[in-house]
């Protein structure tokens, strides 16, 4: 039998479909090619924003539709079905509905519903394992957090995920050294609050500090995903100034530039915070890249509190910023908030936003110019050429004799297209 994934949103439920992958190969299933139709397929869904929720009903209606899914058993799973009852998932033509606490057995159930498959039992596991290496990854993504007890006015995911547990600190080494000796070169760390992991008194920064550790004798990085910012910033800043092979890289899911906006979202810092946590890490490291989550048009953002959030984005050379119009989602606190501006407006402001952001992000490409950066090689290009992601999230390509997934460093001396280049390779 054969199964195949389709995954929306984040890093985390990408982490996820690894796990998923898992399962249905320890219970002898294969993974399907890309010219063959599956036996089943795995929709795991987004519901951060209602275009992500609709995205969920929308893939399976196309699925249902075309007949080369006829006899495929669509099995949905993910934060949607936390925000919808089962019966609209089997209106738009999914066969089977598995909810957040039974994701570690999907593979077993699927077979009720398929009525025609014999499968082994599943092996006893830890939860969350990760023992499979997808052929077409060529990073880890390790799971060490989940769920959120934060509650900002305008985020679902507490609902979705429920709250913050952290993965057991033995447990998550054991996961990250059986992905080194699977010859990963980089692991990503990924949570949903991946700022709250705590064990046994131990945070992020002890973690990545200790993963490192272990990744450093094969030469492999560590990356951290998303990190809330105001819970172990100069933790982490410490452990990146120590460890080499932790990538110069954070991402913050900042939303807005304005304290004004923070207060009322619930966010825990302030505009003045995040503009001088930013300043210091790249005093520290002034190379280093930097990633951003904003959100336009919460409740409360007028044009002036607009102004601000475009000013630290120009303030500051970051490497990419995603940004979205609000999105208001039923069960959270900021759809009943006063002064919301229209969904034109918000839409306007994020295309705005994003502009400034292009233009941020080619300042940061152009800091790199002459500075030896190190990729993790993913493709190779007719003529010798590799293209890959540096360890600040840049994508690169130079001429170079090394395998895909892989680490190779070189020096780059031009940008084209958004892409730092090289004349010639000088990996090492």
């Amino acid at each position: 039998m054969t199964v195949s994934f389709k995954t929306l949103g984040c890093r985390l439920n990408q982490a996820e479909e690894v796990v998923f992958a898992s399962q249905f190969l320890a219970a002898g299933w294969r993974l399907a090619t890309t010219d063959e139709t599956p036996d089943v397929i795995v929709l795991h869904s987004c519901a951060v924003t209602r275009a992500a929720e609709r995205e969920t009903f929308r893939q399976i209606r196309s699925w249902r539709k075309d007949p080369h899914f006829a006899d495929t058993l669509i099995v949905v799973t993910g934060c949607a079905v936390a925000c919808n009852t089962p019966e609209l998932f089997h209106d738009a033509g999914a066969d089977l509905v598995v909810a957040k606490r039974d994701q570690l057995r999907i593979a077993e159930l699927v077979v009720e519903p398929l009525n025609r498959l014999t499968v082994e039992p599943l092996p006893s596991q830890p939860s969350n394992c990760q023992t499979v290496k997808p052929s077409n990854h060529k990073r880890a993504l390790l799971k060490v957090q989940d769920g959120c007890g934060f509650n900002c006015a305008y985020c679902i995911v507490p609902l979705t995920r429920g709250k913050p547990v952290s993965r057991p600190w033995e447990e998550s080494l054991a996961d990250a050294q059986r992905l080194l000796d699977q010859s990963y070169k980089e692991i990503v760390l990924t949570g949903c609050n991946l700022a709250c992991y705590r064990d046994d008194g131990r945070g992020l920064a002890e973690l990545a500090d200790a993963i490192c550790g272990l990744a450093e004798p094969y030469g492999a990085r560590i990356r951290l995903g998303s990190v809330e910012p105001g819970i172990c910033d100069d933790e982490l800043l410490s452990v990146l100034l120590s460890r080499r092979n932790l990538c110069r890289f954070l991402h913050y899911p900042i939303q807005s530039g304005d304290t004004g906006v923070l207060r009322a979202m619930g966010r825990r810092y302030t505009a003045e915070y995040i503009t001088e946590l930013l300043q210091r890490v790249r005093d520290k490291m002034p190379l280093i890249g930097l990633g951003a989550d904003f959100i336009t048009g919460l409740p409360g953002e007028d044009e002036d509190a607009f102004s601000h959030t475009c000013a630290l984005v120009e303030a500051i050379p970051f490497v990419h910023i995603h940004v979205f119009p609000y999105s208001p989602r039923q069960g959270t606190l900021a759809p009943t908030l006063p002064n919301r501006p229209s969904r034109t407006i918000a839409k306007e402001r994020a295309s705005r936003l994003r502009a400034i952001g292009d233009t941020s992000a080619a300042a940061y490409r152009q800091l790199l110019l002459g500075h030896e950066t190190q990729v993790l090689v993913e493709k190779r290009l007719p003529g010798g050429a590799v293209t890959g992601w540096n360890e600040g999230y840049v994508l690169c390509r130079f001429p170079s004799d090394a395998p895909v997934a892989t680490l190779a460093t070189f020096t780059p001396d031009s940008i084209e297209g958004g892409t730092l280049a090289a004349t010639e390779g000088q990996e090492n």
